[in-house]
This record gives structure tokens, sequence and C-alpha cells, in this order.
């Protein structure tokens, strides 16, 4: 038994990006984790270590031991700065925090101007600046499946934190008509307003599996550059990548 243990690999960290802001949850940090299942070319059914183990948790009851560390997306200083957020699956994850914390920032505006209006002086320091909306590109399979958070989306919208219309929320089905339809349709189909929010500076953030997707944005956001743009595709190109060095293209993806 020994020597097997000493040849058996370590089992690897798993990473998760947090899905909650603290100014939402202070005492909480929320994962998004997909129960990983899966049936072999041999008909035997696999089971995800780590989702299974998660899953299989009493909430209350049990303890894991966790940590935290640095992730790859940096949010801009100000919240005055447009977000486009890409994120199927549980790449949607750390974009339920950008937008818990826009949410809270919302709120302290609103409630500084109506503390200014109800007190009829004008305050010493002017009241923080009103969040500017967000887009939100999240893909699943199914509206019926994995519709992850679908009623918090649609509140964000009403509250003005999501970009009112189709333009705020976009969610690609792929498996809930004849032809599948991903995040990369999505943002082409509304080219306008992604040109429109580059424009006035806005920032990209695109997260989730690192097999195709992220490939497949920088090419959908090339095509729109191109179109809304004038560019050749050459320049659209070029116009990307000059996001990515600005630090206004963020990546987070894994395998």
């Amino acid at each position: 038994l020994e020597w097997l243990l000493e040849a058996a690999p370590h089992l690897r960290p798993r990473a998760f990006s947090i899905a909650s802001s603290l100014r939402a949850h202070p005492r909480a940090a929320h994962l998004t984790v997909a129960v990983v299942e899966w049936t072999t070319p041999y008909k035997r059914k696999v089971k995800g270590l780590c989702s299974n183990y998660l899953a299989g948790l009493q909430g209350g009851v049990d303890a894991v031991a966790v940590w935290t560390a640095k992730g790859a997306l940096r949010m801009p200083a100000s919240h005055a700065v447009p977000l486009l957020m890409v994120g199927p699956g549980t790449g949607v994850a750390p974009f339920r925090a950008f937008l818990q914390e826009r949410a809270a920032a919302m709120a302290d505006h609103q409630a500084a101007a109506a503390s200014a209006m109800s007190s009829g002086t004008p305050s010493a320091s002017p009241p923080p600046p009103a969040p500017a909306p967000c887009m939100l590109f999240f893909g699943c399979r199914s509206a019926g499946a994995d519709h992850y958070y679908a009623a918090e989306w649609e509140a964000l919208v009403g509250r003005g934190v999501l970009g009112p219309g189709p333009d705020g929320l976009a969610v690609a089905f792929s498996r809930d008509q004849a032809s599948k339809v991903y995040v990369t349709h999505k943002l082409r189909e509304r080219g306008a307003a992604v040109w429109a929010l580059l424009q006035v500076g806005g920032c990209v953030y695109v997260a989730g599996s690192a097999n195709k997707m992220p490939a497949g944005v920088v090419a959908a956001l090339t095509d729109v550059v191109a179109e809304q743009g004038g560019m050749s595709h050459e320049d659209a190109a070029k116009y990307v990548r000059q996001l990515e060095l600005g630090g206004r293209y963020w990546v987070e993806a894994w395998s």
C-alpha cells in the first residue's frame, strides 16, 4: 500500500472564481460550481472528484479548508467605466461579483442623492458618481437547465446596473433551438452597442473555458470593430490588441 500511495499522483488544487462581492456578502464567498459527470466511450460513468465532493457537503455542518489567491481580472478604478462581460457557463462567476459591487455603488449613489434632496442644502462633498451601465453576455445549454442566476440578472437590468433592453443582458441558449447559438453570435448581433461601449472607454472581460471560447470572442469582437468602425480586418485586429495592451481587455480562462 505504501508503494502504491507513493506512485499515485497528488491531487491537483482546484481553483474557483469567487462569485460574490464583499459589499454584498461581507462574511461569505460564493462559488459557482458545475457538478461534473460524464460517460466514457466504454459506457463507464465517471464523476468529477472535487465538484461531487462539494455537492455532497452539508451546509452549516461540514467544513472545508480553502485559501484565496489573486485572480487574473482587475476592475477599473472608477465605476464610471462601463464593463462588457462575456461569461458562458460557470465563467459568469466573477461577473456576478463585479455586478454586485456595481449594485452596491449604485445604492451608495442613490442614497447620497436622496439625502441631498431631502436636506435641501448642498453637500460639502459631491455624491459618488452613478456607475456606468454594463453589458453581460451569458451562455448556457438551456433556459430550463443551467441558466445560472437568471432572476438576479433581470433584477440588475431593472436597477440600471445592467444596461436597458437587450443591450444590457444577452443570453445564448446553445441547445434550445435547431441551430446552436453561442455568446459569439450574440456579440455580433449587438455589434452597435458593443462598439458604442468601446468608444466611451469601456473595458472587456472574458471568463470561462480555455478550449475555444476566448479565441472565438476575439474573432467576434474583431468582426464587430471592423464592421462598426469601418476598418479592415487587419486594423480591427490591431484595435483589439491595443485594448489588451492598454489594460482594457482581460481574460480568465481554465481547462
